[in-house]
């Protein structure tokens, strides 16, 4: 009998396609997915959630179009479309197309996705809104949503992308956010991948979804008393100079942001790698230190089979609130070789 392609397999052999888009699979003559000698390889797609059900970031549409702009961003020429740059190193052909979870093929060439009807803060009740960007109460729509994170969607996709989501969103949304969370799980374990961006640490609060909060961030939000616009240094350690995720940053790099400060710190438990920590930030007398506290961390989860190669790995930074950060080209930098690592094209 022809042994079944793992899961990962059959993602990375995705075609390259725009939200909404229906995925072919290349296979041979009895149909079963085309053999690939690196799982890992090629172009692959992203499942992007940025459901707010609480503070709704305005910064999300430009989120979703640095995604749109970096996917096929392979080389000079397709990067210079968007002003950003080639990532040395990075395999052949690691090109990633973008789903925003929930919504249609309107989103693929939408720059804009302009949200009538939110006050910038919650999406709130009664409220008019692009299920582009995930900003709804409804329940209906919220279980629709959350069942782009069951199991038999995960299939499609070799990564999941946490856009600013906020609120207790899996975990109170009954069948389809229980098994979002169970999918979740055997998708990063089973040698998924993950990118989680500012607020992706201000999610599921009430720790209702423990392996999210505890074993793949390790930390959560606490408070932000460095509001936006606040300046930081944020330094790379030496030891991890060289680390594909922040190799040709700056070591200290000098910019602002709203600077959460995190329940947990990281660093002290295992799994976790502190890439960047920010410094030159005024404390407040009720944070913790203002200084020294992890900015870009980073976890690498072992094959379920020992002699296997499928590794999950997870990244997650604190920076990002505000529109103007995803055009900073050190930021769509970080982000991109984020992307590229976690998916193990970039190594």
């Amino acid at each position: 009998m022809r042994a079944t392609a793992p899961l990962f397999v059959l993602a990375a052999m995705l075609s390259h396609a725009s939200c909404g888009d229906v995925v072919s699979l290349g296979s041979g003559t009895d149909g079963a997915p085309a053999p690939s000698a690196d799982p890992y390889s090629g172009p692959f797609s992203v499942l992007v959630l940025s459901l707010t059900k609480g503070y709704h970031h305005d910064s999300i549409p430009a989120i979703h179009q640095m995604l749109r702009d970096l996917g096929p961003c392979v080389d000079a020429a397709s990067c210079a479309k968007a002003g950003d740059e080639a990532i040395v190193g990075a395999k052949p052909n690691s090109s990633f197309a973008i789903k925003i979870a929930g919504a249609g093929p309107e989103c693929a060439n939408d720059p804009t996705e302009s949200m009538p009807g939110c006050d910038g803060n919650a999406c709130m009740p009664g409220t008019t809104l692009p299920s582009i960007t995930g900003c709804t109460q409804d329940p209906a729509k919220i279980a629709a949503l959350l069942s782009e994170f069951s199991e038999a969607s995960l299939r499609k996709y070799q990564m999941i992308l946490f856009a600013n989501p906020t609120g207790d969103d899996f975990s109170v949304s009954g069948p389809a956010g229980l098994a979002g969370m169970t999918a979740v799980q055997k998708f990063i374990e089973a040698g998924g991948a993950y990118v989680g961006l500012h607020s992706a640490g201000d999610f599921e609060q009430s720790n209702g979804f423990p392996f999210y909060t505890d074993v793949m961030l390790g930390a959560t939000f606490s408070t932000q008393k460095n509001p936006d616009a606040t300046p930081g240094d944020i330094a790379i350690p030496p030891a991890f100079a060289d680390h594909p995720v922040v190799r040709g940053l700056p070591p200290l790099w000098s910019t602002i942001d709203e600077w959460y400060v995190m329940r947990r710190d990281v660093s002290t438990l295992p799994g976790f790698q502190i890439l960047a920590r920010l410094n030159a930030v005024t404390p407040f007398a009720s944070d913790p230190p203002a200084n020294n506290r992890p900015v870009v961390w980073v976890k690498e989860f072992p094959p379920l089979d020992p002699a296997g190669t499928m590794t999950g790995r997870v990244f997650y930074t604190i920076r990002g609130h505000h529109i103007t950060r995803y055009q900073e080209p050190l930021m769509r930098k970080l982000v991109h070789q984020a992307i590229l690592w976690a998916a193990h094209r970039l190594n």
